[in-house]
């Protein structure tokens, strides 16, 4: 049976183009590949990187110092998903004000306790609709936004596959 990681990165890396390397002139991320950018990077060879070092740095830059496996699994899965594509603080942020917590933007023990109370399909319906507001406020929404929100109905839509509490 995959992990919540498991299945967080296999989503990620395929909405991010997988291998292929990306040097769209309107991503302020600049070269890209694996969903790992030039600008987040910049001593990294991007277009040499493996999916199995983009999957190590994934897990020891975002899943990790996150404790996103702290989370119950969707949560996990959907906010992996964010931090990468929306930025981990912004992220971060977002899930705690879903969360109805104060949104410091570390997910801390406040926000992990609160994660494990109520429904998981409630807070992963708030968390995505603050995704979405903050797609919506983006600048860059006429260039990406028709991606973007498609990739959160797409998380969405994997998440609640993992909640138990579906109706």
């Amino acid at each position: 049976m995959p992990t919540p990681f498991d299945i967080a990165i296999q989503f990620v890396l395929q909405e991010e183009g997988g291998d292929k390397v990306s040097r769209d002139p309107n991503d302020r991320g600049g070269t890209t590949k694996w969903g790992l950018s030039q600008r987040t990077y910049p001593t990294l060879d991007i277009e040499a990187v493996t999916r199995d070092q983009a999957v190590n740095r994934y897990h020891e830059d975002f899943w990790r110092p996150h404790r996103l496996g702290e989370l119950p699994p969707a949560l996990a899965v959907a906010a992996f998903d964010c931090l990468v594509n929306q930025g981990p603080h912004a992220g971060a942020k977002a899930l705690q004000r879903a969360l109805g917590v104060p949104a410091d933007g570390v997910i801390g023990p406040g926000t992990l306790a609160r994660a494990h109370v109520g429904h998981v399909t409630i807070w992963l319906r708030g968390f995505h609709v603050e995704r979405a507001v903050l797609y919506a406020a983006n600048e860059q929404r006429g260039i990406y936004g028709l991606g973007w929100f498609g990739r959160l109905f797409r998380c969405y839509d994997l998440c609640l596959t993992l909640c138990e509490d579906v109706p």
